[in-house]
């Protein structure tokens, strides 16, 4: 492998745990925190389809992630 393909994939992996830990840092916050934030002023807790409404797309983004990186390093064991 070249070294500026070496650099892409570092900053295409640094990019996917980025976005991932911004996707897992949101479903965390949306199902941990009962309150919906940090602070006691808040409107009370979301319920569940709320929950599930407000999580689809942090595991649509992760499920792609997944499945993108996974056919990628099929393809890296097979070449």
């Amino acid at each position: 492998m070249s070294w500026i393909g070496a650099i892409v994939i570092g900053c295409v992996m640094f990019v996917v745990l980025v976005v991932g830990l911004f996707c897992v840092v949101d479903l965390v916050i949306t199902w941990g925190d009962p309150k919906g934030g940090a602070s006691g002023n808040l409107p009370p807790a979301l319920t569940t389809p709320e929950r599930v409404a407000r999580s689809v797309p942090a595991l649509v983004i992760l499920a792609i992630m997944s499945g993108v990186l996974l056919l990628w390093w099929r393809a890296q064991r097979t070449a």
